[in-house]
């Protein structure tokens, strides 16, 4: 048999009885080495190790069968088989020979047939862990490292940054209540070092009107949880008042205290009772009252856009109390968005102002309406100065 075709069959051979039994013995070799500090890992160390063994005798492969598995595959009907079965001085031996080496001219056994060195090397790099000594320490070492550890840990705790944050979960970020209505309100907040005081700050229009403090307020460190009950009635709200109300705490730190803020959330006060509204209910015939509709709905679209702009204003007032090059960083990126939304949202206010449909809205809602303006060009102001 001709060098090339011999070598390929020695590949082959060896691929198909050692590649299994090295895999698992390289697997068991290195759950060897862990299972010297771990016991529990001996079984399965063996049960690899015996299972090379089996595998080895058991699925123990001749070169016969393999020159027939690789006839198979490169289609070379049965030459080399033919070529180990016959004898060196059978006349047909060259003429076999030929006809194999035409076959297999342009084969290239399967990548799981050439893989013997590949498994063979990982086998024994598998045992480098073993040269890597294991000595049991003794009393006084294992006090020193423990000593070590523990000044290590105290020192990361050390170096950790306070932590401590606030957030609403009742009721929803944005209802609809009656005048007399009471509602339940719970947060939850963590903190590394705990909360001095938790309470719930209440506003009315933009007006500051009252602090309530939960029912129990803990004071632990870690995660909490509080509850409250919120009564419409002692604000003396009245239909389509809005209703603005965030967590306020003052948490503990390395340093003192600091306050921290939770995101707002928002109620719209509606009257006690409401009726359909309809265009030819509405006074001017009804082209005129589909005007007011439309104007009506620009006003509940530019409502919705500035309690969207306000959650966004909180969160960058958040951002400024954790005092951090992190937050630092996004709060310098806000600032400009924050203003020009603000600025986008003024212009469209005053847009409709001075816009027929504007004319439809009644006095008293457009003296309200002049107000919200001047407050948002103050806005806009403060928020170029970046919000100081």
């Amino acid at each position: 048999m001709t060098t090339s075709l011999n070598r390929m069959l020695n590949a082959a051979w060896r691929a198909r009885n050692w590649n299994g039994p090295l895999l698992l013995l390289t697997v068991g070799n290195l759950t060897l080495f862990p299972a010297r500090v771990a016991p529990g890992l001996w079984l399965p160390a063996l049960i690899l190790i015996g299972g090379a063994f089996a595998a080895l005798f058991f699925r123990r492969r001749s070169r016969k069968s393999c020159a027939a598995e690789l006839d198979r595959l490169s289609g070379a009907g049965s030459c080399l088989e033919a070529c180990l079965e016959v004898p060196e001085d059978h006349p047909l031996r060259e003429r076999l020979l030929r006809e194999a080496e035409t076959a297999y001219r342009g084969f290239r056994p399967p990548p799981r047939l050439r893989l013997f060195p590949f498994c063979a090397g990982v086998w024994i790099l598998s045992f480098l862990p073993f040269a890597v000594p294991v000595c049991p320490e003794s009393p006084r070492s294992e006090n020193r490292s423990s000593e070590r550890s523990a000044a290590q840990t105290e020192k990361k705790a050390e170096g950790v940054a306070d932590f401590a944050d606030l957030a609403l979960d009742l009721p929803e970020p944005e209802i609809r209540a009656k005048p007399l209505d009471e509602l339940e309100w719970g947060g939850r907040g963590v903190s590394s070092r705990g909360f001095r005081s938790i309470a719930l700050a209440v506003y009315v229009n933009g007006a500051r009107k009252k602090e309530l403090p939960p029912d129990e307020s803990p004071d632990r460190k870690g995660e909490i949880r509080f509850n409250g009950y919120l009564a419409l009635e002692e604000f003396d709200v009245k239909p389509f008042d809005l209703v603005s109300y965030h967590l306020e705490g003052t948490a503990v730190t390395a340093d003192g205290e600091r306050k921290i803020l939770s995101t707002p959330q928002f109620i719209e006060v509606r009257p006690f009772r409401e009726d359909v509204l309809t265009p030819d209910m509405l006074p001017g015939g009804l082209e005129s009252a589909a005007r007011a509709i439309d104007a009506y709905s620009r006003l509940s679209l530019l409502l919705e856009t500035q309690i969207e702009l306000n959650k966004a204003l909180f969160s960058a007032r958040i951002l400024k109390s954790r005092n951090t090059p992190e937050a630092g960083k996004e709060l310098k990126a806000l600032y400009p968005r924050l203003c020009a939304d603000q600025k986008s949202l003024a212009e469209e206010l005053e847009k409709l102002l001075a816009s027929e449909e504007g004319r439809l809205i009644p006095a008293d809602a457009v003296n309200h309406l002049e107000l919200s303006l001047s407050a948002m060009k103050r806005a806009i102001a403060e928020l170029n100065g970046g919000g100081q």
